[in-house]
């Protein structure tokens, strides 16, 4: 999948099944690398965008639907910094 075409919406809801897939796999080493491969996939594909916080609200989303908790750096990281 070329991430590159993908709408912000479309993106975000791809990136946070690619995490909530690298959490899971935790806890199996045979595909472990390749879901946290995808997710790292997607941080990059955020971060050449100009858009980190896309990846940290999919994270968030990710981490709180499997029953995780947001640290205040977790929301931090997700908010849209302010117009210079």
């Amino acid at each position: 999948m070329d991430l590159t075409t993908l709408t912000e919406a479309e993106f975000m809801e791809h990136a946070e099944r690619a995490v909530r897939e690298a959490f899971l796999a935790q806890n199996f080493p045979s595909i472990d690398a390749e879901c946290h491969g995808r997710a790292m996939a997607h941080s990059a594909e955020a971060d050449r965008r100009g858009k980190p916080w896309l990846y940290a609200r999919a994270w968030n989303r990710a981490c709180v639907a499997s029953g995780g908790t947001l640290s205040e750096a977790d929301r931090a990281m997700a908010r849209t910094p302010a117009a210079a």
